[in-house]
């Protein structure tokens, strides 16, 4: 039987995740009532984010229902993090906040992590309606992300998928380069 070489398969993995074979591409996981209801409240999230875009350290922490902490602020950014394993299956939120005109031109950018029990592509697609590939997944960086994108008039949402787990929502971000008023 021929040996299928790394590069070979990682090829294969990119093109069945780019036609929507999800259930193809990395390895299946049993799917039990817990990991359905958590995978539903982490779109619901998702949901809520979209129609309502925070765009406020304290929006951010009011929506999440998690504090910030700043990590890093130089002329243009000021960066906010928080990592806790929430009941909505956050893992880790990065918060940049634009402070020069410059980076305000660019708008806050929000990146939200989850955890294992996350929604699968297919279920984001049949809730949000068609995505756009957004960029690859790197096949030479096991821990590579790719992004399917969707425009709202505030902004784009990138939903993120692991190259070795592309049936598992693994990231949201919300740029916000035409933030709502309010």
């Amino acid at each position: 039987m021929p040996r299928i070489r790394r590069r070979s398969l990682d090829a294969l993995t990119c093109v069945a995740l780019l036609l929507g074979a999800t259930a193809a591409c990395g390895k299946e996981r049993p799917v039990s009532q817990g990991s359905a209801r958590q995978a539903d409240a982490v779109e619901r999230l998702i949901e809520q984010l979209i129609a309502s875009p925070p765009v406020t350290q304290q929006a951010v922490e009011q929506t999440l229902g998690v504090p910030l902490r700043m990590t890093e602020e130089n002329a243009d950014w000021r960066q906010f993090e928080a990592n806790a394993q929430l009941s909505s299956g956050i893992a880790k939120v990065d918060y940049r906040l634009p402070l020069s005109a410059e980076a305000r031109s660019e708008g806050p950018l929000l990146v939200v992590e989850f955890g294992e029990d996350c929604p699968s592509l297919d279920a984001i697609r049949k809730r949000f309606g068609p995505l756009q590939i957004g960029e690859l997944p790197s096949p030479h960086a096991e821990n590579a992300v790719g992004y399917f994108d969707r425009t709202y008039p505030w902004g784009q949402v990138s939903f993120g998928y692991r190259f070795l787990t592309p049936q598992c929502l693994s990231s949201v971000a919300f740029n916000l380069t035409k933030p709502p008023r309010g």
